[in-house]
Formats: structure tokens, sequence, C-alpha cells
């Protein structure tokens, strides 16, 4: 896995990976018709990618609310498929530390 800048990135698991806490508050975005998700801005090709969130994942925990949110998936939206078709299949994963 390599580190590119906030985000990990695994080309064999086409995945991007990120700590919450490295992001910093508001990491979530509206877009669209109620869509939510997180806008990637690269700074040296100026690109702009936007992931939608798919789900959160889930644990239980000892105490009154039982669960926890471990991390949240998300995946390219398909109008930056259509711009980079190299993102089909891809995840990002942020996770809640």
């Amino acid at each position: 896995m390599k580190n590119i800048g906030l985000f990990y990135h695994s080309k064999e698991d086409k995945l991007f990976s990120a700590f919450a806490s490295d992001l910093g508050h508001g990491i979530f975005e509206k877009f669209g018709k109620g869509r939510m998700g997180v806008i990637v801005f690269n700074n040296k090709t100026d690109n702009v990618v936007v992931f939608e969130r798919l789900h959160a994942r889930h644990h239980n925990i000892a105490g009154p609310d039982g669960q926890e949110i471990m991390c949240w998936d998300l995946a390219p939206t398909m109008e930056a498929i259509a711009h980079f078709p190299r993102l089909s299949g891809y995840t990002m994963r942020i996770y809640n530390d």
C-alpha cells in the first residue's frame, strides 16, 4: 500500500483508504439530489473526482449504544468513471478512528 497524501492506495485491491481524523471535520459533502460523498481534488493535475458514500460498517461495542461505526465505504460516481475509466472497480474506505 502506497501513501499518496492523505490517502493510502492499494493498486492490487483497487482501494483508497484514509483515517477520518486525517481528513478533518466535514468529510462528507452533499452533491446531486441528496447524495453524500467525498470530493477529491488532485493538486498535481487539478482533477476532481467524487466518491459516493455507499454504506457504513459497524461493530458491536459494550455500552448503551451497542454499535459504533468502524468505517465508511464509497465508490466513484458514474460521472467520475466516465472521465477516469481506470477508477472502475475502485473503493474508498474511510476508517473512523
